[in-house]
């Protein structure tokens, strides 16, 4: 699931633990020995794609085919960076989800994305997840609005 977090984030990082044995007297020369522990976990690339679209008056993704990715745990960042024609700027509706393979369930979303707006969140698990963008206000009537997001997440190497 994809949990939501202000624009900001921090997030925790393992530390390898650091183990450091000493032996010997005040008098000798002291000898340490330390050891270096990692946790090797899934190998997993920073992966942005840019995903190009367009929406008419009222018009959506539709739920049954929004732009769909596999992410590995770790961030997830979306942003709307254009629309075109740039003296159109409608609120749109954007949303990041989960994927069932049916529908996308939208977990984060707002109704009044404008370029420039983002959305940083956090895969808790590996899965498939959604983006989905819509008119929620009925711009112009028979006009089309172009619009670019770049999406930044985890992903398996290919």
């Amino acid at each position: 699931m994809i949990r939501s977090v202000s624009r900001a984030l921090l997030v925790a990082l393992p530390v390898a633990a650091l183990l450091a044995a000493g032996c010997g007297s005040p008098t000798a020369p002291s000898t340490t020995t330390t050891t270096t522990t990692t946790t090797s976990t899934a190998t997993s690339t920073l992966t942005t794609v840019p995903i190009n679209g367009s929406l008419t008056t009222g018009g959506s993704s539709p739920d049954t085919a929004p732009y769909v990715f596999h992410a590995m745990p770790g961030l997830v960042t979306l942003t709307l960076v254009s629309l075109d024609p740039s003296t159109l700027y409608p609120p749109l509706g954007m949303a990041l989800g989960t994927w069932d393979g049916v529908s996308c369930t939208r977990v984060l979303q707002t109704t009044a994305a404008t370029p420039g707006t983002v959305f940083t969140a956090t895969a808790s698990v590996e899965g498939n997840f959604c983006v989905k963008m819509w008119d929620p206000t009925g711009f112009a009537p028979g006009y089309t609005l172009n619009y670019v997001l770049s999406l930044t997440y985890y992903a398996k190497p290919s």
